[in-house]
């Protein structure tokens, strides 16, 4: 399932399931969502029934969000099972990771038998990937250490 182009809310009147081969797709450009004024800078699938989730989540970031940032991106009144195959929790735990636009991040689900069901996305944090030219510079130190142990060995041998 994806909202468009533009973050909003996605309403379904009935139950959602989706399947194994499915991605449900989020675009997150900001912390507002006001259903009253209408303004919706993030991605949101609410249903009026029971939702069933399998497949993957793809999330999109349009901005760079805070450690604390909360996004409720799924809501179901009638109840929530199931979990997304790349954000799998651990053994006794309701809450998955994922990573995504160069942050990770913890998806919580709230999973409810018969009442109001979530998943919520948060605890954000940026992944640090080296630059090429950092990577260079310790590779280079690393070969100009090595060729220089190796002579002082030579030496002393």
């Amino acid at each position: 399932m994806a909202s468009g182009l533009t973050p909003g809310m996605l309403s379904i009147n009935g139950d959602y399931q989706q399947q194994a081969g499915g991605a449900l797709a989020i675009e997150i450009d900001g912390t507002r969502f006001d259903t009253g004024q209408g303004i919706f800078d993030y991605s949101r699938l609410a249903v009026s029934g029971d939702s069933s989730i399998a497949g993957g989540l793809a999330v999109s970031l349009g901005f760079m969000p805070q450690y604390a940032d909360r996004f409720t991106i799924l809501a179901s009144t009638d109840g929530l099972e199931g979990d997304f195959a790349n954000a799998l929790p651990l053994d006794g735990s309701n809450i998955g990771d994922l990573t995504a636009d160069g942050y990770s991040f913890n998806v919580v689900y709230n999973w409810s038998a018969g009442g109001y069901g979530s998943v919520v996305l948060t605890d954000f944090v940026p992944v640090l990937t080296p630059e090429p030219s950092s990577l260079f510079l310790l590779g280079s130190g690393v070969l100009c250490l090595s060729a220089f142990l190796r002579k002082r060995l030579h030496k002393t041998a």
